[in-house]
């Protein structure tokens, strides 16, 4: 909501439709799948995230902790071939549980998206 405010107004019109229009019309099979890359053209907020950081140390060293402990965790993981993505077709189905996909499982075709 901040940025709403410390923004030029066109900046932050433009990354409310950059993010509201994936969040609005989603593809049935998929839901959010594409987000996280619909989201890298909304750079005002990444200007937002920035801004934030510069004022408060302490944040800025746990955003920095969190997101390097989470890249260490997922890059082990993913070099491990243990985890890539969320079956999300589950969902789709009504299934209630939402299993980890395997790389293994994707090359050797014993998995299904």
């Amino acid at each position: 909501m901040v940025s709403f405010f410390a923004l030029p107004p066109g900046l932050s019109f433009y990354a409310l439709v950059v993010v509201l229009l994936p969040v609005l019309t989603p593809a049935p099979s998929f839901l959010l799948m594409s987000l996280p890359r619909f989201l890298l053209g909304a750079f005002p907020i990444f200007l937002m995230l920035g801004y934030l950081l510069s004022h408060s140390r302490p944040d800025l060293v746990l955003w920095l902790l969190l997101s390097t402990g989470t890249g260490v965790v997922l890059t082990t993981l993913f070099t491990t071939w243990r985890w890539v993505a969320w079956k999300l077709s589950a969902i789709s189905r009504g299934d209630s549980e939402i299993r980890p996909c395997r790389s293994a499982d994707l090359l050797l075709g014993s998995g299904s998206l």
